[in-house]
């Protein structure tokens, strides 16, 4: 997936735009902003936020949002389709889903 991430940054370094102001004016934090370019989605806290955030960020480099994140999921399918790569995880790495759901999950129980 790090040809994406080649697209992004060769589109937004000929556009003359710095990170900093790509974080300024689409309020993604910059070191989310230096993992989608070097292609380190599995960076990012969720699939939900990644669409987002590359929907965001293509929109306001000049491309076409909707048309990445449809790229990213073509790649997706067929990086899940040859498993050549593998999502790194890590004992004390949650999902965001699992993490919210646990939080949910003991303040139900502290209620009742």
């Amino acid at each position: 997936m790090k040809e994406l991430g080649q697209i992004l940054r060769k589109q937004r370094c000929n556009q003359g735009i710095h990170l900093e102001e790509v974080e300024r004016s689409t309020k993604i934090w910059l070191k989310y902003l230096k993992a989608m370019e070097e292609g380190d989605f599995e960076a990012i806290p969720g699939e939900f936020y990644l669409r987002g955030f590359l929907r965001s960020y293509a929109d306001y480099i000049g491309l076409d949002g909707n048309a990445v994140v449809q790229y990213y999921q073509q790649l997706k399918e067929e990086k899940n389709a040859s498993g050549t790569e593998r999502r790194k995880t890590t004992g004390r790495k949650r999902s965001f889903a699992r993490q919210i759901f646990g939080s949910l999950y003991k303040v139900i129980n502290s209620i009742m």
